[in-house]
């Protein structure tokens, strides 16, 4: 069965609509079959890739999808295939793609155009879009503010230990009430319904 390296679990690629995925390759094996499904378990792309040939030459294979995935969570695996038959699928691992058209249009929390009131601390994670995320101090007082117009806004964030509870309000209305505390850190995605 291969291994997969790359896009790791949880990730969010926002550089491309059009990600590449590594694997490593095993012994004797002769095709490997990449698939991937969308968040209601629908396959939408899946492709064979022969051992040896392109992106599949040497200890990995590295394959870019040849159209771009719309905007939403994912997942992906790859089974292989050889003279003595089918691999079991890897484990799948998920991952969120942010398209690169102008809509949606995602916003970091540490940007200029989020507005920070309280006492906030800037931290680094792979798993955090653009690889850093805003801590609050804790207090009530501490808030993020972005000012949108449109129908819809989706909420990234970091669940972990110790980690504390925060709402989602908008025009003045809380939508959503957040618990972040988990066992591991985690990203979830919160699309507060409105």
């Amino acid at each position: 069965m291969p291994t997969l390296v790359t896009p790791n679990e949880a990730a969010v690629i926002n550089t491309t609509n059009r990600p590449t995925f590594v694997w490593n390759t095993s012994a004797n094996s002769v095709w490997y079959n990449l698939e991937i499904t969308n968040g209601m378990n629908t396959v939408v792309f899946t492709q064979w890739y022969q051992a040896g040939v392109g992106g599949c030459g040497g200890a990995t294979c590295m394959v870019q999808v040849p159209n771009p995935l719309a905007y939403g969570g994912y997942n992906w695996r790859v089974r292989a295939w050889s003279q003595g038959g089918l691999s079991a699928f890897s484990t799948a691992r998920s991952f969120f793609s942010l398209s690169l058209n102008p809509q949606p249009l995602m916003i970091g929390a540490d940007e200029s155009r989020v507005q920070r009131s309280g006492q906030w601390t800037l931290s680094s994670s792979e798993r955090a879009a653009g690889q850093a995320y805003l801590s609050s101090s804790g207090s009530a007082s501490d808030t993020l503010t972005f000012a949108f117009s449109g129908t819809a806004a989706e909420v990234v964030y970091i669940a972990g230990p110790g980690y504390g509870s925060f709402a989602v309000e908008v025009d003045g209305v809380v939508l959503r009430a957040v618990n972040a505390n988990a066992a591991q850190e985690s990203v979830h995605f919160l699309k507060p319904g409105y």
